[in-house]
């Protein structure tokens, strides 16, 4: 299961909520709003915030630091991500002279 918040930190807060009640395994973070995201996680890791009513799922905050020892933090490599877009793109040879990366 999956969600997207859409850049939006009130639907992230709704989809974390979401995941939480549908019994998620883990949970991959990308915090639009990490005050915030880390009071919703504390539903779902005990350990985040000493909530002793929560469930014991992982999380991990992917490319933005959610403050919590029991928050796995995981960040890319950006000039590497930058790198293999641009040998995709020559890699592609489409024709013209715009590229659009999304």
């Amino acid at each position: 299961m999956s969600a997207d918040g859409g850049g939006s930190p009130e639907k992230q807060l709704a989809d974390i909520d979401g995941l939480i009640a549908r019994a998620a395994k883990a949970l991959i973070i990308l915090a639009m709003d990490k005050d915030a995201t880390l009071r919703a996680l504390a539903k779902a890791n005990a350990n985040a915030n000493a909530n002793a009513n929560a469930k014991n799922i992982p999380v991990i905050g992917y490319d933005r630091l959610i403050e919590s020892p029991s928050i796995f933090y995981s960040i890319s490599d950006n000039k590497d991500v930058g790198r293999m877009q641009a040998r995709a793109a020559f890699t592609a040879k489409r024709k013209g002279n715009c590229l659009l990366i999304e």
